[in-house]
């Protein structure tokens, strides 16, 4: 998991990566945003270059130090687990990183393990059978071969399984870095006034946002990609704004806030640019392109 996500920025086309900028404009054009994340963004350059460079030695070398002997091993659990760590302070990616974590426990020697949990193992051998263990290891080794040939030489190769048992997958995410911060806004039109929907989590107004681990609201996630891929057909967003018209109790539910007692006459989708603000509020924004309006007659 570690190795496909650093090998999947340095094969995309993102150049971000390579030159060291990436985290530029992570911190701040990232889905869900925690309230660190501006501070991390007002860095000074250098010391985000430096993080970048840290990013790719851990995510390329430190793995394959896991299957160095101890106290080696332990080291390498011990840089993977501050990466992750700096990366739940800085934005809200808590559950993928909290399963990596968990990982890194097996990496640490067990004399470590116990002066910091307190973990006794009494009997190593109570806990599985050396043939199955070594059957297990055969299987997940050669069915590596093929995940591992397509992550060398083919530049597709996020979230694939390689096994009917889902044992064995390759991963890469967050290959591209965006340079703006692009929002889908949602408004309704009644009592002659627009009037805007708040979303539970994701970027919206002007607010601080929270921390949020380990849960993500889908919602909000899916409207972070439609604010990117404004060319692409997502026909979900016509379904939730037909659904907003209606005024379906499940639908409005997945907001934070919902302006309106009655359904609206009218319902537009819009996408606001947003940079972090110098000022008393968190965010300032502008807006910068129209999905379009739509009313009960359009639905019927």
């Amino acid at each position: 998991m570690m190795f496909g996500a650093g090998l999947i920025k340095l094969k995309k086309d993102d150049k971000k990566w390579k030159d060291l900028t990436a985290l530029n404009y992570f911190y701040k054009t990232q889905m869900l945003p925690n309230p660190l994340s501006k501070y991390f963004h007002m860095l000074p350059t250098y010391f985000k270059k430096l993080g970048v460079l840290f990013n790719h030695f851990v995510l390329l070398v430190i793995p394959f130090l896991f299957f160095f002997p101890q106290p080696y091993a332990s080291i390498a659990g011990g840089f993977a687990l501050l990466h992750q760590l700096l990366i739940v302070l800085s934005g809200n990616f808590y559950w993928l990183n909290l399963l990596t974590i968990s990982t890194t426990i097996f990496t640490f020697s067990d004399e470590i393990l116990s002066k910091t949990i307190n973990l006794s193992i009494q009997n190593p051998e109570a806990f599985g059978n050396p043939g199955l263990v070594l059957i297990l290891a055969a299987l997940i080794g050669v069915r590596s071969i093929p995940a591992t040939y397509r992550m060398l030489f083919n530049d597709d190769f996020n979230s694939k399984s390689y096994s009917p048992l889902r044992i064995v997958n390759t991963y890469g995410r967050y290959s591209i870095v965006r340079e703006e911060k692009k929002e889908v806004i949602i408004k309704g039109f009644r009592n002659e006034k627009w009037e805007e929907y708040l979303f539970q989590e994701k970027t919206s107004g002007f607010e601080r946002p929270r921390f949020i681990s380990p849960y993500t609201h889908r919602l909000d996630s899916l409207l972070w990609f439609v604010a990117h891929k404004t060319d692409e057909d997502y026909d979900f967003l016509d379904e939730l704004l037909e659904k907003l018209l209606e005024g379906d109790d499940k639908i409005e539910s997945l907001f934070k806030f919902v302006p309106f007692d009655e359904p609206p006459e009218k319902v537009k989708a819009e996408v606001y640019r947003y940079e972090f603000s110098d000022g008393e509020s968190y965010w300032e924004r502008e807006k910068i392109e129209s999905l379009g309006t739509k009313s009960r007659e359009d639905f019927s």
